[in-house]
């Protein structure tokens, strides 16, 4: 999720307590778990709070990494950028 996206839907309240709170990692198979972001942290540019938004995010992850024991991980990083599912114009 997006800066923009997370604020347009907390305004319209889409985005309440369940979902700031919904567990951030999925057991999907034997040996692979599928992280999610927190929802607090969005994605933002360098000028609307990106550092920011990304220290969180690593600080998040780095509790279900320890809680499965992980030491070295295989990152898969999957960040769609917004408007590529756009019809071209």
């Amino acid at each position: 999720m997006y800066l923009s996206e997370a604020v347009r839907k907390v305004r319209s309240g889409a985005l309440g307590r369940q979902e700031l709170q919904a567990p951030t990692l999925r057991h999907e198979r034997d040996g692979l778990y599928v992280y999610r972001d927190p929802a607090y942290a969005p994605y933002a540019g360098r000028l609307s709070g990106g550092p920011l938004t990304s220290a969180i995010r690593r600080a998040h992850l780095r509790e279900p990494l320890q809680s499965l024991g992980v030491g070295r991980p295989i990152p898969w990083l999957l960040r769609p950028y917004p408007g590529l599912d756009r019809p071209a114009r």
